[in-house]
C-alpha cells in the first residue's frame, strides 16, 4: 500500500503501515486529514492534533496512541506496527516525532 493522494495544499505529516485489531492498514496523517487505507478503508477530518504517545501493548509491543479533534468529537486510536521489534520501535519514534 501507498500513502494518499494528497489534495492541493495539504502537507502530510507522517505515513507508515499500522495494524489495527491485527489487521494490516496504511495510515497518512497530512494537515487536514487521517486516512487509514486497507480492508477497509476510513477517512477523519483532523480539526488539530491532541498528541501522540508511546503505548505499551498487552504483549509489551510498542504501539501508538494518536488523539486527534474532528468535527464529531475527539479520537482516541491505538496502533500497533508490523515486521520486527526493530522497526515497530523506529515508527512509534518516528510517528511521535512527526506528530
Amino acid at each position: 500500500m501507498t500513502p494518499a493522494a494528497l489534495q492541493d495544499g495539504e502537507v502530510q505529516y507522517y505515513a507508515s503501515p499500522i495494524l489495527v485489531k491485527k489487521e494490516q492498514y496504511y495510515a497518512t496523517l497530512t494537515d487536514q486529514r487521517l486516512i487509514i487505507e486497507g480492508p477497509k478503508t476510513h477517512e477523519f477530518k483532523a480539526s488539530a492534533i491532541q498528541g501522540a504517545y508511546p503505548e505499551r501493548l498487552e504483549g509489551g509491543e510498542p504501539g501508538l496512541k494518536l488523539i486527534i479533534s474532528t468535527p464529531k468529537g475527539q479520537r482516541d486510536m491505538i496502533w500497533a506496527f508490523p515486521l520486527d521489534a526493530k522497526f515497530k520501535e523506529g515508527e512509534q519514534t518516528a510517528w511521535i516525532t512527526a506528530v
